[in-house]
């Protein structure tokens, strides 16, 4: 097997992948949420963090199946010998990625200005390529939503993401899902994906001007 990592820092970034660097493995894609659960589970028992289900589910939801992020999260419960219980994780969980990623989803579907929900989701991830990476995630998921919702005439989040949500959050899902005309998802998911392909392959551009006419244009789409 041949890794050919391009990148202006190669030669920092190459310790990753040596015994040196303590590596165990290298993913090369994003996790499905039954191996992110696993995963992060597994964690939770090395580190002998009492936690259940429906937390580590919390963890994995809030940082979008970002294991690394999910995992500081989780090693603030170290200390909770008795166990964690739903109001500990609702203070100590740090992740609003998602709700923010939602709120820049309704605002570019409502026409409304996006701005400051950027700025504030770059002020916790100070990352272009992960905002898009986001956003093309949770277009997919709403795209599930709405062809579930099209075929069924009802919403269930169990059936579609193996997990079930909040109610608040079900319904909010779905409302949004049915905004956006079906046959439109695909042209925004396309854009989004140049986008984001743009966003990796080259690290001199000029991102947040990228990523910001990346979101007018699928805001323009929107019929």
């Amino acid at each position: 097997f041949i890794l050919h990592y391009y990148a202006e820092d190669g030669k920092n970034k190459s310790r990753l992948f040596n015994t040196k660097g303590q590596s165990i493995f290298v993913r090369f894609f994003k996790p499905t949420f039954q191996e992110a659960m696993k995963t992060l589970t597994e964690i939770a028992t090395s580190k002998k963090v009492n936690i259940s289900p429906d937390i580590i589910s919390q963890l994995v939801t809030r940082h979008s199946l970002n294991i690394s992020l999910a995992v500081s999260d989780l090693e603030k419960f170290e200390l909770y010998t008795e166990g964690v219980t739903l109001s500990d994780a609702q203070k100590l969980i740090s992740g609003e990625q998602e709700a923010d990623i939602f709120d820049l989803i309704e605002a570019i579907v409502s026409k409304r200005d996006f701005t400051r929900v950027v700025g504030r989701i770059l002020a916790e991830l100070d990352s272009e390529t992960a905002i898009i990476t986001s956003l093309t995630n949770t277009l997919t998921q709403l795209f599930m939503f709405n062809t579930y919702i099209k075929v069924h005439g009802h919403i269930n989040s169990q059936e579609i993401l193996g997990y079930k949500l909040p109610p608040q959050l079900e319904q909010r899902r779905a409302n949004l899902a049915i905004k956006i005309p079906q046959q439109t998802y695909s042209k925004l998911l396309k854009e989004a994906l140049r986008c984001e392909l743009i966003l990796k392959q080259d690290s001199k551009q000029e991102k947040r001007a990228i990523l910001l006419s990346t979101l007018i244009k699928i805001q323009e789409l929107i019929e």
